[in-house]
């Protein structure tokens, strides 16, 4: 049979091993007369930074952190949220063999790999080891995808091959002035991108031509933390792994349910907006198609 698909690259920053896929009883060819048969295969993965989102007190000083927004003055980070790059792949193939059983199902299983340090290199966040944070999401990190759905049966009229892979983010990025747009999928850029708006509350001084500005609208689960500078500690798995599960479960089905949003700003920008260069914001072909493949039921979380 068709091998699993190799794993999405991580990004370098991410240093944790992206694990290994497996299949089933079931899944190994016998002799005899080859049949026909129908092979579906999903898996998914999310690489996130968390990003700083608003502030309380300004500072025209460039250091950026989670924690921190000026070297003189800490702690003004009032909330943040993650950036995230999404790939999810689904796909139905048509293959001839004899397999040992006629049917063949494994389901989609997840692990979260986060690391301590922020995209920008800073440290000092909290301790992500111990057996009761295996769902802490840290700073920054990457769900992926350790055994992908695979389902097989006999051939039917109702199957049809595809092959769809949906890749998007939460965020674009521009020149204010311009409108001009970059690559807004870098997990890597400065925090002050985030930070540097009009609107009066976050770091000064503002200025709408020198600094590439970071937004997202409405695609994923931005993960919200109130209430000051980021910390391991105030993550909800955070010495609590049913908490954390519970938390990873919502954020991966959350995210994923926006593949298939019937309205088009529901849905993950492309890496580099091209249609809306000059426009405030990107339009609609700048949103990833809409993916009615990828099936959530098909994720297992024990």
């Amino acid at each position: 049979m068709t091998p699993p698909l190799p794993m999405t690259p991580q990004p370098a920053s991410n240093i944790v091993g992206a694990g290994t896929w497996v299949s089933g009883t079931g899944n190994t060819q016998t002799s005899g007369t080859p049949t026909g048969y129908a092979e579906y295969r999903q898996w998914l993965t999310i690489g996130y930074s968390r990003v700083p989102s608003f502030t309380h007190g300004v500072d025209a000083n460039p250091f950026r952190s989670l924690g921190t927004l000026s070297a003189t003055t800490t702690k003004n980070v009032y909330s943040t949220v993650l950036h995230c790059n999404i790939t999810a792949h689904t796909s139905c193939t048509f293959v001839s063999g004899n397999y040992n059983a006629s049917a063949f199902y494994q389901p989609q299983k997840f692990q979260l790999n986060a690391v301590s340090y922020d995209s920008q290199g800073n440290t000092g966040y909290g301790d992500l080891t111990g057996s009761a944070n295996s769902y802490v999401f840290g700073p920054q990190g990457m769900i992926i995808t350790t055994q992908p759905m695979i389902q097989r049966h006999v051939q039917g009229i109702s199957d049809v091959e595809y092959n769809v892979t949906t890749r998007g983010t939460t965020h674009y990025l521009k020149y204010d002035a311009t409108n001009r747009y970059l690559a807004g999928g870098d997990l890597g850029q400065d925090f002050g991108n985030y930070m540097n708006k009009s609107n009066g509350y976050d770091c000064l001084p503002y200025d709408p031509s020198g600094r590439p500005t970071a937004r997202n609208y409405a695609a994923g689960d931005s993960f919200s933390i109130y209430g000051g500078s980021y910390s391991v500690s105030s993550e909800p798995g955070h010495q609590n792994n049913a908490n954390g599960l519970a938390r990873m479960i919502t954020f991966i089905e959350g995210s994923c349910s926006d593949l298939a949003e019937a309205e088009w700003w529901f849905r993950y920008f492309v890496n580099v907006p091209r249609s809306s260069d000059g426009f405030e914001r990107p339009v609609d072909s700048d949103h990833v198609d809409r993916n009615l493949y990828y099936q959530t039921s098909h994720h297992d979380y024990s």
